[in-house]
């Protein structure tokens, strides 16, 4: 700082008071099994007791091994958002409005290691209609079988051309697991990667996706990152990871709250592994983000309090020509 006292900058900064809110975090924490004609899900719910202010949601769907004969209430919390609350993490996600406390929801299919599309439907349109969730901030989440099944409900129409699951999504973040096949009579009017190209242009989606940079890489999530940003530049995100050596493996390592380094082109953040087949992809993602960050980032993420103040706006570098600096003293001067 200079001998001089910056009016201008202290100006500036007496708005960040207001910035620091928080959105109420009186929660409660249960366990549900919910049964529809697709099939029955087991599911942790933690949301608010008593606010009904819509706020963004969480929704995570782990893998095959806490899918099925395995879907338990001990499981629940293996992975994920409920992993970290269980660790310590107090489920509060900052942004430069304040702290919010997105409602946090952990999916276990029953009947069998594949929920298909149409069963995923029937879970988000439930948790939807029955949670008190901002339906412009749905972030979407799942590893291996879990981005399988989330993957394939954003390609999900239940007539032709109807998006129904595009237009329920603001974010998916997939953690090595590309869309599995659409059942029966649903697939015949797929569009494959371009509801992907639609899902970011029409509804804002944007898509956060992690690939082993080991020999067990062959999902190719880039192959769904880079039509959307041909579509929407930086609508996605794509990077291979070294965690694990690169295995399938490490999901709460991905998760952490702590890791919130994840450049994937130049010089790669701690846990990126270099370009293979597809090409690393920076879309939306912004240094300091943590996967949760970037979730409520990209959605609706004004604070569900009472007269709460929006986002500051950023403005690219690049846009600024000038900044008009004022003294205490009364004497000015502009820096590039």
């Amino acid at each position: 700082m200079t001998q001089k006292t910056l009016k201008t900058l202290f100006a500036f900064l007496l708005p960040l008071a207001s910035w620091a809110q928080s959105e109420s975090h009186d929660f409660y924490t249960k366990d549900t099994t919910l049964n529809f004609s697709s099939g029955s899900w087991i599911v942790r719910i933690s949301a608010p007791k008593t606010d009904t202010t819509r706020r963004a949601a969480i929704i995570m769907a782990p893998g095959q091994g806490e899918m099925g004969a395995n879907a338990l209430s001990s499981t629940l919390g293996r992975y994920g958002p409920h992993y970290w609350v269980v660790n310590g993490w107090d489920g509060g996600v900052v942004l430069g409005n304040g702290k919010h406390y997105p409602i946090l929801v952990t999916v276990e299919y029953k009947n069998n290691y594949y929920p298909n599309a149409i069963a995923a439907y029937d879970v988000l349109t439930y948790l939807l209609k029955t949670l008190p969730i901002n339906p412009k901030a749905v972030h979407l989440t799942g590893l291996s079988q879990g981005a399988f099944t989330w993957g394939a409900l954003l390609l999900l129409e239940l007539q032709p051309g109807a998006e129904s699951g595009m237009k329920l999504v603001s974010t998916l973040t997939a953690l090595e697991g590309t869309p599995d096949p659409l059942p029966s009579t649903y697939n015949s009017w797929s569009r494959g990667f371009t509801a992907y190209k639609v899902w970011a242009k029409k509804y804002n989606g944007r898509y956060f996706y992690l690939e082993g940079s080991g020999t067990d890489n062959f999902r190719d999530g880039w192959q769904w990152a880079t039509p959307m940003n041909d579509s929407v530049p930086g609508s996605a995100y794509f990077s291979y990871e070294t965690l694990g050596g690169g295995g399938h493996c490490c999901w709460n390592d991905m998760y952490n709250p702590a890791h919130n380094n994840w450049t994937c082109v130049g010089t790669l953040g701690p846990y990126n592994g270099a370009s293979q087949v597809g090409k690393n992809q920076m879309g939306s993602y912004r240094v300091g983000q943590n996967l949760f960050q970037w979730m409520l980032a990209n959605g609706d993420s004004t604070l569900a309090v009472p007269g709460a103040v929006p986002p500051p706006v950023i403005i690219p570098a690049k846009t600024i020509k000038s900044i008009l600096i004022t003294y205490t003293d009364g004497t000015s001067e502009t820096k590039p």
